[in-house]
């Protein structure tokens, strides 16, 4: 398939500060830069044109990139759209169900918020430190501690919020740090498109095949129905490890769901609806050094699959 699936998170100029110590983001000059590159060796396609090529199983003709973005933050409204406006590039945001209208926060954002707070504060560094170690998840530091805490023991951030006198809800109330509704309404006649990507964010790996099935089937139709698409895709959220051929085969026979999404790199999928996205933020490399780099691991990876068989 002669297309690349380029993903980004976030674009600002600023310090985000529920991002900041979860992974790093390219600023809006170095992203225009990215597209501009991006354009000049390939042909932007949007959603449709690969729904439609994966539906007739043909390939494109000219190298193309589809651009996708996760998680649903409000920069893809403020600066992100504009910019690819302004470029003439359509893409497709996957947004988290619960996090729209910034009802609920996803559990790695509030992980950026306190580790912040513990940087630029030292009594509350303490107190974070302090009702850590009375827990059973104290690791060898704050931060690793906090950094540890994943999907399931998630709860435990709201815990040390209340403990320290910090509250989340203020936050995504002031900061509004997700789309609206509203928002994800005027992206899409701006003519952009939207995915599901999960109820809240899990590792899909950690959960049973009902679960996984649940979170994407509801997600997707949560944005369908809401804002009338005739069409239904879905990125897995942190990745598709752990997801079966029967997950595949239960959200393709729903009729919800046309396409997913991975995060393997320039890899080939055996499932025709199922295409692999690789980052465009790690490492904050140019874009076109990051294709490159997708392209070795690519021959390394058909190199070993050769001495394999």
């Amino acid at each position: 398939m002669k297309i690349i699936f380029p993903y980004f998170h976030i674009v600002s100029d600023e310090d985000v500060l529920h991002v900041k110590h979860l992974y790093a983001y390219k600023n809006i000059k170095q992203f225009k830069k990215d597209i501009q590159t991006l354009c000049r060796h390939y042909r932007p396609v949007s959603l449709n044109d690969v729904i439609e090529k994966r539906k007739n199983e043909r390939e494109f003709v000219k190298n193309s990139f589809m651009l996708t973005f996760d998680d649903g933050f409000r920069e893809i409204h403020d600066i992100i759209a504009p910019i690819l406006i302004e470029e003439g590039v359509p893409a497709t945001f996957f947004l988290v169900q619960s996090f729209l209208d910034n009802k609920e926060m996803f559990y790695g954002n509030k992980t950026s918020l306190l580790i912040e707070l513990c940087k630029n504060n030292d009594k509350l560094k303490e107190k974070t430190e302090s009702f850590l170690k009375s827990s059973e998840y104290f690791m060898t530091t704050v931060f690793d501690t906090l950094k540890s805490i994943d999907y399931h023991n998630r709860k435990i951030l709201d815990t040390v919020a209340q403990q320290i006198g910090y509250d989340f809800a203020e936050y995504a109330l002031c900061k509004k740090p997700y789309l609206t509704t509203d928002q994800v309404s005027n992206l899409l006649k701006m003519g952009f498109t939207v995915g599901g990507h999960s109820i809240d964010h899990p590792y899909y790996s950690n959960l049973s095949l009902s679960e996984q099935l649940h979170q994407t089937i509801s997600s997707v139709q949560y944005l369908r129905d809401r804002h009338s698409l005739n069409y239904g895709v879905f990125a897995f959220p942190h990745s598709d490890a752990g997801v079966t051929k029967e997950l595949f085969n239960q959200i393709f026979s729903s009729g919800i769901v046309d396409i997913t999404f991975g995060t393997a790199g320039m890899t080939h999928s055996c499932i025709p609806q199922h295409l692999q996205r690789f980052s465009a933020e790690k490492p904050i490399w140019p874009i076109y050094m990051i294709i490159q780099k997708q392209k070795f691991r690519k021959i390394i990876r058909n190199l070993h699959a050769r001495k394999s068989t």
